[in-house]
């Protein structure tokens, strides 16, 4: 077993769908969207950040601790979650027609105190968005909580024509390269 330290309900389903025994602790962690550093490097620091947030908080010193954290990057734009309602029409609007990068950082911290960091970067390619479904869009609320503004498993999959790499990192976590991080260090699935 292991812990899973994130708020995130679409993480927690993947893991749990692909058989993975773990649990979940909510960390407190204040994600930020601009650094100094490169958007791979920004999302491994954030998801080590949520992993020791995770870790300190947890009671269970002897078992890992998994931090992750997503960040979308079109040009040189880098996009969290958005604030509100015209933040997240901001985002699609400039997203559509384009191709963006989804952006994973993956964090393990060891019972050793050795932390390893990756990051799984996946290509999309979103198609402009027709005024009347983008209006539909944000008068809900699949638009909260997603870097981006939008989730590929729902409404938004409408939009993506293509992607090259990992889907599941673009739902939230990157499954296979999690898998691989995990066992590689030996930490059972």
């Amino acid at each position: 077993m292991w812990i899973l330290a994130s708020a995130s309900p679409r993480r927690k389903q993947l893991l749990t769908k692909a058989g993975a025994h773990f649990t979940v602790i909510t960390p407190e962690y204040r994600e930020r969207n601009q650094s100094e550093h490169a958007p791979a490097a920004l999302v491994q620091e954030q998801a080590l950040g949520k992993a020791r947030a995770g870790a300190a908080i947890s009671h269970m010193p002897q078992l890992a601790v998994l931090g992750a954290d997503t960040l979308v990057v079109c040009d040189d734009a880098v996009f969290g979650k958005p604030r509100d309602r015209e933040m997240a029409k901001a985002m699609l609007t400039s997203l559509g027609g384009r191709t963006h990068y989804v952006v994973t950082g993956l964090a393990l911290l060891l019972p050793s105190g050795e932390a390893i960091t990756r990051s799984v970067t996946t290509e999309v390619k979103m198609e402009p968005w027709p005024q009347a479904l983008l209006e539909t869009y944000l008068a809900g609320i699949e638009w909260t909580d997603k870097a981006g503004a939008y989730a590929i498993q729902g409404t938004a999959a409408l939009m993506i024509s293509a992607i090259a790499g990992s889907y599941t990192n673009v739902v939230g976590l990157p499954l296979h390269a999690t898998y691989r991080l995990l066992t590689e260090n030996g930490v059972e699935w």
